[in-house]
Protein backbone atom coordinates (compact mmCIF):
# COMPACT_ATOMS: atom_id res chain seq x y z
CA UNK A 1 0.00 0.00 0.00
CA UNK A 2 1.36 3.47 -1.50
CA UNK A 3 0.58 5.20 1.96
CA UNK A 4 2.30 2.44 4.37
CA UNK A 5 5.25 2.56 1.66
CA UNK A 6 5.59 6.47 2.30
CA UNK A 7 5.57 5.93 5.99
CA UNK A 8 8.82 3.40 5.80
CA UNK A 9 10.75 5.50 3.44
CA UNK A 10 10.15 8.93 5.33
CA UNK A 11 13.32 11.02 6.79
CA UNK A 12 13.46 14.51 7.80
CA UNK A 13 14.81 16.53 4.83
CA UNK A 14 18.01 18.08 5.74
CA UNK A 15 17.15 21.55 4.60
CA UNK A 16 13.93 21.71 7.61
CA UNK A 17 17.30 21.66 10.29
CA UNK A 18 19.36 24.75 8.31
CA UNK A 19 16.41 27.28 7.92
CA UNK A 20 13.88 29.11 9.54
CA UNK A 21 10.53 27.06 9.97
CA UNK A 22 8.07 28.03 6.94
CA UNK A 23 5.66 31.04 7.42
CA UNK A 24 2.05 30.68 7.78
CA UNK A 25 0.59 31.26 3.98
CA UNK A 26 -2.17 33.99 5.33
CA UNK A 27 -5.16 35.25 3.30
CA UNK A 28 -5.95 37.41 6.24
CA UNK A 29 -3.31 38.08 8.31
CA UNK A 30 -3.31 35.98 11.44
CA UNK A 31 -7.00 35.01 10.65
CA UNK A 32 -7.68 33.13 7.72
CA UNK A 33 -5.52 30.71 5.97
CA UNK A 34 -5.13 30.81 1.86
CA UNK A 35 -6.05 27.41 1.51
CA UNK A 36 -8.04 26.46 4.46
CA UNK A 37 -11.95 25.74 4.99
CA UNK A 38 -14.03 26.06 7.79
CA UNK A 39 -16.93 27.94 9.13
CA UNK A 40 -18.58 31.13 10.32
CA UNK A 41 -21.14 30.35 12.66
CA UNK A 42 -23.59 33.25 14.13
CA UNK A 43 -27.23 33.48 14.90
CA UNK A 44 -29.93 34.44 13.12
CA UNK A 45 -30.27 38.45 11.41
CA UNK A 46 -26.26 38.99 12.99
CA UNK A 47 -25.05 39.47 9.56
CA UNK A 48 -22.88 37.06 8.53
CA UNK A 49 -23.93 36.97 5.13
CA UNK A 50 -23.12 40.94 4.73
CA UNK A 51 -19.45 40.38 6.52
CA UNK A 52 -18.59 37.64 3.86
CA UNK A 53 -19.57 39.82 0.98
CA UNK A 54 -17.83 42.71 3.20
CA UNK A 55 -14.76 40.08 3.31
CA UNK A 56 -15.29 39.18 -0.82
CA UNK A 57 -15.06 43.17 -0.92
CA UNK A 58 -12.05 43.10 0.98
CA UNK A 59 -10.05 40.68 -1.05
CA UNK A 60 -11.00 41.61 -4.08
CA UNK A 61 -9.65 45.44 -3.54
CA UNK A 62 -6.90 45.04 -1.00
CA UNK A 63 -8.68 46.71 1.37
CA UNK A 64 -8.06 45.32 5.02
CA UNK A 65 -10.45 43.38 6.45
CA UNK A 66 -11.62 44.52 10.02
CA UNK A 67 -8.44 46.33 10.25
CA UNK A 68 -6.35 43.21 9.49
CA UNK A 69 -4.40 43.04 6.03
CA UNK A 70 -5.27 40.78 2.62
CA UNK A 71 -2.01 39.18 2.11
CA UNK A 72 -3.15 37.74 -1.31
CA UNK A 73 -5.71 39.82 -2.82
CA UNK A 74 -7.27 38.28 -5.62
CA UNK A 75 -11.12 36.71 -6.47
CA UNK A 76 -13.96 35.20 -4.88
CA UNK A 77 -16.66 33.14 -5.38
CA UNK A 78 -20.21 33.47 -3.32
CA UNK A 79 -22.57 30.70 -3.82
CA UNK A 80 -26.17 31.06 -1.89
CA UNK A 81 -28.83 28.64 -0.95
CA UNK A 82 -30.93 31.12 0.64
CA UNK A 83 -30.73 33.97 -0.65
CA UNK A 84 -31.64 35.41 -4.18
CA UNK A 85 -29.63 37.31 -6.58
CA UNK A 86 -31.19 40.15 -6.37
CA UNK A 87 -30.79 40.31 -2.73
CA UNK A 88 -26.95 39.61 -2.77
CA UNK A 89 -26.45 42.08 -5.67
CA UNK A 90 -28.48 44.86 -3.10
CA UNK A 91 -25.99 43.82 -0.43
CA UNK A 92 -22.80 43.71 -2.19
CA UNK A 93 -23.68 47.03 -3.99
CA UNK A 94 -24.10 48.79 -0.82
CA UNK A 95 -20.53 47.18 0.48
CA UNK A 96 -18.94 48.19 -2.32
CA UNK A 97 -20.40 51.84 -2.83
CA UNK A 98 -19.83 52.65 0.96
CA UNK A 99 -16.16 51.26 0.97
CA UNK A 100 -14.44 52.07 -2.68
CA UNK A 101 -17.11 54.20 -4.51
CA UNK A 102 -14.67 57.37 -5.44
CA UNK A 103 -12.18 54.63 -6.15
CA UNK A 104 -12.98 53.61 -10.09
CA UNK A 105 -9.92 50.97 -9.76
CA UNK A 106 -11.18 49.46 -7.19
CA UNK A 107 -14.35 49.33 -8.65
CA UNK A 108 -13.65 47.45 -11.26
CA UNK A 109 -11.62 45.16 -9.24
CA UNK A 110 -14.79 43.88 -7.53
CA UNK A 111 -17.33 44.13 -10.59
CA UNK A 112 -14.64 41.25 -11.88
CA UNK A 113 -13.16 39.60 -8.99
CA UNK A 114 -16.49 39.46 -6.51
CA UNK A 115 -18.75 36.59 -8.19
CA UNK A 116 -22.32 36.31 -6.89
CA UNK A 117 -24.56 33.36 -7.77
CA UNK A 118 -27.48 32.43 -6.02
CA UNK A 119 -29.38 28.47 -6.80
CA UNK A 120 -32.57 29.09 -5.13
CA UNK A 121 -34.71 28.93 -8.22
CA UNK A 122 -32.87 25.59 -8.92
CA UNK A 123 -35.70 22.57 -9.13
CA UNK A 124 -32.62 20.63 -7.93
CA UNK A 125 -30.13 22.19 -5.53
CA UNK A 126 -26.85 21.22 -5.39
CA UNK A 127 -25.45 18.84 -2.43
CA UNK A 128 -22.57 17.64 -1.07
CA UNK A 129 -23.63 14.42 0.32
CA UNK A 130 -26.77 11.79 -0.78
CA UNK A 131 -27.55 8.97 0.20
CA UNK A 132 -27.33 6.10 -2.45
CA UNK A 133 -29.90 3.07 -0.85
CA UNK A 134 -26.87 2.14 1.71
CA UNK A 135 -24.68 5.27 2.96
CA UNK A 136 -24.22 8.82 2.96
CA UNK A 137 -21.94 9.15 -0.02
CA UNK A 138 -20.08 12.49 -2.16
CA UNK A 139 -22.15 13.68 -4.58
CA UNK A 140 -20.73 14.66 -7.92
CA UNK A 141 -21.01 18.88 -6.74
CA UNK A 142 -17.40 18.98 -5.40
CA UNK A 143 -15.86 17.35 -8.00
CA UNK A 144 -17.75 19.71 -10.37
CA UNK A 145 -16.96 22.65 -8.64
CA UNK A 146 -13.06 22.05 -8.78
CA UNK A 147 -13.34 21.42 -12.74
CA UNK A 148 -15.23 25.03 -13.37
CA UNK A 149 -13.36 27.47 -10.61
CA UNK A 150 -10.02 26.04 -12.18
CA UNK A 151 -10.96 28.28 -14.86
CA UNK A 152 -10.35 31.68 -12.26
CA UNK A 153 -6.84 31.74 -12.11
CA UNK A 154 -6.67 33.86 -8.80
CA UNK A 155 -8.76 32.35 -7.07
CA UNK A 156 -8.28 32.94 -3.34
CA UNK A 157 -11.75 32.88 -1.59
CA UNK A 158 -15.25 30.41 -1.92
CA UNK A 159 -17.92 30.98 0.21
CA UNK A 160 -20.71 28.78 0.40
CA UNK A 161 -24.52 30.25 2.05
CA UNK A 162 -25.31 28.07 4.16
CA UNK A 163 -24.35 24.84 5.35
CA UNK A 164 -27.40 23.10 6.31
CA UNK A 165 -28.77 23.47 2.76
CA UNK A 166 -25.83 22.04 0.97
CA UNK A 167 -24.93 19.24 3.10
CA UNK A 168 -27.87 17.22 1.31
CA UNK A 169 -28.63 15.06 4.67
CA UNK A 170 -28.96 15.72 8.80
CA UNK A 171 -25.97 17.41 9.99
CA UNK A 172 -26.78 15.63 13.57
CA UNK A 173 -25.46 12.55 11.85
CA UNK A 174 -21.48 12.85 12.42
CA UNK A 175 -21.18 10.57 8.76
CA UNK A 176 -23.00 13.12 6.71
CA UNK A 177 -21.24 16.38 7.98
CA UNK A 178 -17.58 14.07 7.43
CA UNK A 179 -18.50 13.38 3.87
CA UNK A 180 -19.55 17.10 3.73
CA UNK A 181 -16.45 17.94 5.49
CA UNK A 182 -13.78 16.23 3.44
CA UNK A 183 -15.67 17.48 0.54
CA UNK A 184 -15.07 20.77 0.88
CA UNK A 185 -11.62 19.99 2.35
CA UNK A 186 -10.66 18.74 -0.89
CA UNK A 187 -11.62 21.45 -2.80
CA UNK A 188 -9.53 24.07 -0.93
CA UNK A 189 -6.72 21.87 -1.44
CA UNK A 190 -7.25 21.30 -5.62
CA UNK A 191 -8.04 24.86 -6.08
CA UNK A 192 -5.38 26.34 -3.18
CA UNK A 193 -7.60 28.61 -2.07
CA UNK A 194 -9.75 29.50 1.41
CA UNK A 195 -13.14 28.25 1.74
CA UNK A 196 -15.67 29.36 4.29
CA UNK A 197 -18.91 27.88 4.88
CA UNK A 198 -21.56 29.96 7.01
CA UNK A 199 -23.61 28.38 9.67
CA UNK A 200 -26.07 29.33 12.16
CA UNK A 201 -26.06 28.91 15.72
CA UNK A 202 -28.30 27.10 18.19
CA UNK A 203 -30.99 29.77 19.80
CA UNK A 204 -29.66 28.21 23.12
CA UNK A 205 -26.46 29.61 22.43
CA UNK A 206 -27.32 32.32 20.67
CA UNK A 207 -29.59 33.52 23.56
CA UNK A 208 -27.01 32.61 26.34
CA UNK A 209 -28.82 29.00 27.49
CA UNK A 210 -25.91 27.42 26.82
CA UNK A 211 -22.30 28.46 26.62
CA UNK A 212 -20.86 29.22 23.03
CA UNK A 213 -17.09 27.96 22.12
CA UNK A 214 -15.91 25.58 19.58
CA UNK A 215 -18.75 23.56 19.05
CA UNK A 216 -21.15 26.37 19.29
CA UNK A 217 -22.39 25.11 15.67
CA UNK A 218 -25.76 23.54 15.06
CA UNK A 219 -25.21 19.60 14.06
CA UNK A 220 -22.61 17.03 14.70
CA UNK A 221 -19.35 17.93 16.40
CA UNK A 222 -17.47 16.23 12.94
CA UNK A 223 -18.28 19.57 11.47
CA UNK A 224 -15.20 21.74 13.72
CA UNK A 225 -13.51 18.77 13.75
CA UNK A 226 -12.68 18.29 10.39
CA UNK A 227 -12.49 21.73 9.42
CA UNK A 228 -9.66 23.95 9.89
CA UNK A 229 -11.16 26.57 11.86
CA UNK A 230 -14.18 28.00 13.02
CA UNK A 231 -15.72 31.66 13.50
CA UNK A 232 -18.15 32.80 15.62
CA UNK A 233 -19.82 36.48 15.32
CA UNK A 234 -21.83 37.10 18.60
CA UNK A 235 -23.76 40.00 20.05
CA UNK A 236 -21.20 41.64 22.16
CA UNK A 237 -22.04 43.05 25.81
CA UNK A 238 -24.37 45.90 26.34
CA UNK A 239 -21.46 48.25 27.56
CA UNK A 240 -19.28 48.10 24.69
CA UNK A 241 -22.68 48.43 22.75
CA UNK A 242 -22.96 51.59 24.89
CA UNK A 243 -19.20 52.61 24.75
CA UNK A 244 -19.92 53.12 20.53
CA UNK A 245 -23.00 54.21 20.47
CA UNK A 246 -24.23 51.83 18.44
CA UNK A 247 -24.91 47.80 18.24
CA UNK A 248 -21.41 45.86 18.50
CA UNK A 249 -20.57 42.33 18.03
CA UNK A 250 -17.71 40.39 18.62
CA UNK A 251 -15.44 37.87 15.98
CA UNK A 252 -13.67 34.99 17.57
CA UNK A 253 -11.93 31.87 15.50
CA UNK A 254 -11.58 28.91 17.50
CA UNK A 255 -9.23 27.34 16.12
CA UNK A 256 -6.14 28.75 14.62
CA UNK A 257 -2.81 27.50 12.11
CA UNK A 258 -0.50 25.10 13.94
CA UNK A 259 2.22 27.48 13.36
CA UNK A 260 0.40 30.82 14.87
CA UNK A 261 -1.33 31.57 18.37
CA UNK A 262 -5.30 31.30 17.93
CA UNK A 263 -6.23 35.49 16.97
CA UNK A 264 -7.55 37.77 19.27
CA UNK A 265 -11.09 38.39 19.33
CA UNK A 266 -12.05 41.95 17.41
CA UNK A 267 -14.80 43.91 18.34
CA UNK A 268 -17.44 45.48 15.39
CA UNK A 269 -19.83 47.81 15.35
CA UNK A 270 -21.95 47.53 12.37
CA UNK A 271 -24.25 50.61 10.65
CA UNK A 272 -26.38 49.59 8.11
CA UNK A 273 -23.50 47.92 5.39
CA UNK A 274 -20.55 48.27 7.10
CA UNK A 275 -18.53 47.69 9.75
CA UNK A 276 -15.96 48.46 11.63
CA UNK A 277 -13.16 47.03 14.10
CA UNK A 278 -13.43 48.40 17.43
CA UNK A 279 -9.36 49.38 18.18
CA UNK A 280 -7.77 49.07 21.54
CA UNK A 281 -8.74 52.42 23.60
CA UNK A 282 -5.23 52.34 24.43
CA UNK A 283 -3.45 50.83 21.06
CA UNK A 284 -1.70 53.46 18.82
CA UNK A 285 0.72 53.19 15.88
CA UNK A 286 4.41 53.99 16.03
CA UNK A 287 5.39 56.98 14.71
CA UNK A 288 5.33 56.30 10.89
CA UNK A 289 3.66 52.87 11.07
CA UNK A 290 0.99 52.30 8.41
CA UNK A 291 -2.35 53.65 10.06
CA UNK A 292 -4.77 51.80 7.46
CA UNK A 293 -5.07 48.73 9.23
CA UNK A 294 -7.16 51.18 12.25
CA UNK A 295 -9.77 52.06 9.67
CA UNK A 296 -12.53 52.05 9.68
CA UNK A 297 -12.79 54.15 13.05
CA UNK A 298 -14.13 56.86 14.18
CA UNK A 299 -13.39 60.95 13.33
CA UNK A 300 -12.22 61.42 16.86
CA UNK A 301 -10.03 58.21 17.02
CA UNK A 302 -8.43 58.85 13.77
CA UNK A 303 -7.27 62.10 15.25
CA UNK A 304 -5.75 60.41 17.75
CA UNK A 305 -3.95 57.73 15.74
CA UNK A 306 -2.71 61.17 13.82
CA UNK A 307 -0.87 61.96 16.84
CA UNK A 308 0.47 65.24 17.44
CA UNK A 309 -1.25 68.65 18.59
CA UNK A 310 -4.79 68.48 18.14
CA UNK A 311 -5.42 70.98 15.68
CA UNK A 312 -2.72 70.07 13.59
CA UNK A 313 -4.00 66.38 13.83
CA UNK A 314 -7.55 67.60 12.74
CA UNK A 315 -6.28 69.92 9.96
CA UNK A 316 -3.95 66.92 8.26
CA UNK A 317 -7.29 64.54 8.44
CA UNK A 318 -9.52 67.00 7.10
CA UNK A 319 -7.12 67.51 4.11
CA UNK A 320 -6.75 63.81 3.49
CA UNK A 321 -10.40 63.64 3.36
CA UNK A 322 -10.80 66.54 1.05
CA UNK A 323 -8.04 64.70 -1.15
CA UNK A 324 -9.89 61.48 -1.48
CA UNK A 325 -7.62 59.70 0.56
CA UNK A 326 -10.20 59.26 2.83
CA UNK A 327 -14.28 59.48 3.27
CA UNK A 328 -16.49 60.17 5.89
CA UNK A 329 -20.18 58.36 6.61
CA UNK A 330 -22.43 59.12 9.38
CA UNK A 331 -23.84 62.35 10.70
CA UNK A 332 -21.61 62.39 14.42
CA UNK A 333 -24.61 61.91 16.60
CA UNK A 334 -25.60 59.36 19.13
CA UNK A 335 -26.36 56.09 17.29
CA UNK A 336 -24.68 57.37 13.99
CA UNK A 337 -20.99 58.62 14.48
CA UNK A 338 -18.58 60.17 12.06
CA UNK A 339 -16.90 57.46 10.58
CA UNK A 340 -13.60 57.54 8.61
CA UNK A 341 -12.89 55.14 5.74
CA UNK A 342 -10.12 54.36 3.88
CA UNK A 343 -10.51 54.86 -0.17
CA UNK A 344 -7.00 53.81 -1.67
CA UNK A 345 -5.28 50.23 -0.61
CA UNK A 346 -2.21 52.09 -0.27
CA UNK A 347 -0.45 52.81 2.94
CA UNK A 348 -1.86 55.43 5.11
CA UNK A 349 1.23 57.33 7.21
CA UNK A 350 0.74 59.95 9.35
Amino acid sequence: MEALDVISRWTVPACVLSGPPPATDWLINGWLQSTAAGTICAPGATGKTTLLIDLCVSIATGLPFLGRAVERPGSTVLISLEDDLGDLLAVWQEVVRTRVESNPDLLERCRIGNRLFSHVTLQQRPTFATHDGRMMVPTAYGSGLIERLREIPDLRLIVLDTLRLFAGGDLNDSVVASVVTSEVTKIAKSLRCAVMLSHHMPKAVATGVVASGQYSASGSAAIVDNLRFAWTLMPASKALSARTGTKAYTLTSTRGALMAERPQPIHITRQGFTFSAIPSETSRPAPGQDLSAHLPCTFARAVELIGGRLTDARKSLNARIEAGELRVTGRGVAGDPKMVHLVSSQPLVP
